[in-house]
């Protein structure tokens, strides 16, 4: 049966599978919270269908073995396909005690198997997740910030939710990072303002330079963590070819006087002590001609999303994991 997303309410307690589908991940995350707060009993297991799939037997395993000290199981299965249908309909076939099963996959179209068993069975929920919009967003937003006691114009709260950029998750974020700056205390417009954008600037920077450094780990981290708009993608562009230009004057000093920390010391404008560091794995990371070779690269992708905005994102992250992940050549 399909169950809208605001009338999760009205899901029958008995129902112990749930389909949740669509890409409004922040919402779909929301509200997985939400049911297994009304099953905090109940212990929380996460797998992804892959993984599942791979070992069907360890899975059966922990769904079906009971223990006297343990509670039963929350499960939620991620990027679920039509690939786990088969399983559960086997788990139908079971007597599932108080086991609750969310199955969480990303955008089904109508030829879904999977979404189709589930729309047209009377017992167990298929519930789609639309992104959301502007007006969504807007109630959101002032909904938790009336539950903070926060007043803000509604100027900044449309820069706020413009910042967001469709994502409810980072929209919660920010207003999460304003209740914290403002406890106890009335927060004004322009530090609103200068806490969403001077954070994600910091960020923008942290980014370049964990990709000159090739740091998988933090590039991964900063990329899930922040929203990238159209205009966050020229300020990052901006930023790697400011400090691309200024790698390859620090590795042609160091050339010529054959002692990188001379190089540095040396270098004007003066590198801040917190930099040298960073600076120092970054031109043990790239030769001279590599480093020519990305500015040249940076500056072309620069020409490109600046004429193609709808692809620009993905043309973007996808060039910082490519560099990111490239095998490095010491100098």
């Amino acid at each position: 049966m399909i169950v809208k997303s605001f009338n999760l309410k009205d899901i029958d307690t008995k129902s112990n599978i749930i389909l949740f589908y669509g890409n409004n991940e922040g919402q779909k995350e929301e509200e997985i919270n939400k049911l297994y707060k009304k099953n905090e009993k109940l212990k929380k297991i996460k797998y992804e269908e892959k993984d599942i799939l791979s070992d069907l037997e360890n899975f059966y395993s922990t769904v079906f073995n009971h223990s006297f000290f343990e509670n039963e199981k929350f499960i939620i299965i991620k990027n679920v396909t039509d690939k786990i249908l088969n399983l559960i309909n086997e788990l139908i076939s079971k007597d599932l005690g108080s086991l609750r099963l969310i199955l969480d996959a990303n955008v089904l179209d109508k030829k879904s198997k999977l979404r189709n068993f589930f729309e047209k069975d009377k017992f167990y929920a298929c519930v789609p997740f639309y992104p959301d919009n502007e007006i969504s967003l807007s109630k959101i937003a002032y909904q938790h910030l009336k539950e903070n006691n926060i007043a803000l114009s509604r100027e900044i709260i449309n820069h706020i939710i413009k910042k967001s950029n469709g994502d409810r998750t980072h929209l919660l974020k920010e207003i999460e990072k304003i209740s914290i700056f403002s406890k106890n205390k009335k927060i004004t417009n322009e530090e609103v303002i200068k806490l969403i954008n001077l954070n994600q600037e910091h960020e923008f920077n942290d980014l370049v330079n964990s990709c000159l450094c090739r740091n998988k780990i933090n590039v991964k981290t900063i990329l899930n963590d922040n929203t990238i708009t159209h205009e966050d993608i020229i300020i990052i562009i901006r930023t790697f070819i400011s400090k691309i230009k200024k790698l390859i004057k620090l590795i042609e000093l160091y050339i010529k006087k054959g002692d990188l920390e001379e190089a540095i010391n040396i270098f004007k404008p003066p590198i801040f002590w917190k930099e040298k560091e960073i600076v120092k794995k970054q031109i043990s990371t790239w030769t001279k001609s590599e480093i020519k070779e990305l500015l040249y690269e940076i500056n072309s992708l620069e020409l490109i999303v600046k004429q193609k905005s709808d692809v620009s994102k993905f043309m973007l992250i996808n060039f910082i994991y490519e560099k990111t992940i490239k095998k490095s050549n010491n100098i």
